[in-house]
């Protein structure tokens, strides 16, 4: 299972940013999550989605001062 990359750009305001790669991460995580829990798994791919799932946790939560309580909900 792989994680998605940012492509950030330095000349961009960490907003514009968001806004350019969240949509993309976050479907790719969704699909990622149907993918391993819609097969017969194992627990080592469990944890590894575990994993990500913190990963992309902590990339909301950076964001979260940018997209404000939309992102609670």
């Amino acid at each position: 299972m792989k994680g998605y990359k940012f492509k950030w750009d330095e000349t961009a305001t960490a907003a514009r940013n968001a806004r350019s790669e969240l949509p993309m991460a976050s479907q790719r995580y969704f699909r990622a999550g149907r993918e391993t829990l819609g097969s017969e798994t194992t627990p080592a791919e469990l944890h590894a989605f575990r994993l990500r799932t913190k990963r992309f946790r902590y990339s909301l939560e950076l964001f979260r001062p940018i997209y404000g309580p939309t992102l609670d909900g």
